[in-house]
């Protein structure tokens, strides 16, 4: 499976996105993983996702990753999440360890979000 080669996506779609393609990786270690969604405020295109499951053999230990609670923690969450694909997920064991891979608990997408991004993220040092 290709990861992200940007980790640092753009959008909250495009991290989502990124996220579900986890399932294609996840059970070759995990073969009893699914992906579960629960949409939010009537709307389709807003679903908290998680990625769960058992462990294979003995239920010794589980590990929760979650990428963040709103929309704009999920930027860093989903790079972090990358990187622990990459890096640390082949080091455990699936036979006493099982997973919950949550994104974005609470999404929202906020198209004003950019009237006011200047103001939280300046791009210098205040005075």
């Amino acid at each position: 499976m290709n990861l992200t080669p940007d980790p640092f996506l753009k959008s909250y779609a495009d991290c989502r996105e990124s996220f579900r393609r986890y399932l294609g990786l996840i059970p070759k270690l995990w073969p009893s993983a699914q992906l579960n969604q629960r949409g939010l405020y009537q709307a389709k295109d807003l679903t908290i996702d998680w990625i769960e499951s058992k462990a294979t053999t003995e239920k010794k230990q589980v590990l929760i990753f979650t990428l963040g609670e709103h929309g704009i923690e999920g930027y860093v969450g989903s790079a972090m999440l990358n990187l622990f694909v990459k890096e640390f997920l082949p080091r455990l064991n699936p036979k006493d360890t099982g997973l919950v891979l949550i994104h974005a608990i609470n999404p929202s997408v906020n198209p004003d979000y950019t009237l006011i991004d200047p103001l939280l993220n300046p791009k210098k040092p205040v005075n």
